[in-house]
């Protein structure tokens, strides 16, 4: 069953982030994600290039022609990926907001009985009058 995990984001080393140059794409350096790299974590979201690939009937799919297996990646799905991850981070900052919260409200809790117990232990002093 198809997963989609902020901690298989993090094992992408790099996070999968190429930069190359592709001559017959505008002759300018291209930026992309790796699809070799993706293929580990989300093979879903993967294909052979199109200009590696034909149909073979025999075997009812796609094969490589050159037998070097290019790939490239099908971005529109990697779009549910990225918003599954964005979902999960949402998620967890949300979580870590609470903690942050509480945590902030116990230590104001604790800075007012700190200076209860400062009050009452000046009252304590004066009562028996030591300094």
């Amino acid at each position: 069953m198809f997963k989609p995990s902020c901690r298989k984001f993090q094992r992408l080393s790099g996070g999968g982030l190429i930069f190359y140059f592709y001559k017959y794409f505008e002759n300018k350096l291209q930026i992309g994600l790796s699809a070799q790299e993706i293929n580990k974590y989300y093979p879903e979201v993967v294909a052979l290039a199109p200009f590696d690939s034909e149909y073979d009937e025999s075997e009812n799919k796609y094969i490589s022609k050159t037998g070097e297996n290019y790939l490239t990646l099908k971005y529109e799905r990697l779009v549910v990926v990225s918003l599954q991850g964005i979902k999960e981070l949402n998620n967890k900052n949300k979580n870590l907001e609470n903690k942050i919260e509480n945590l902030e409200n116990k230590i104001e809790n604790l800075e007012n009985k700190n200076l209860k117990l400062e009050n009452e232990l000046e009252k304590i002093k004066k009562y028996l009058n030591i300094q």
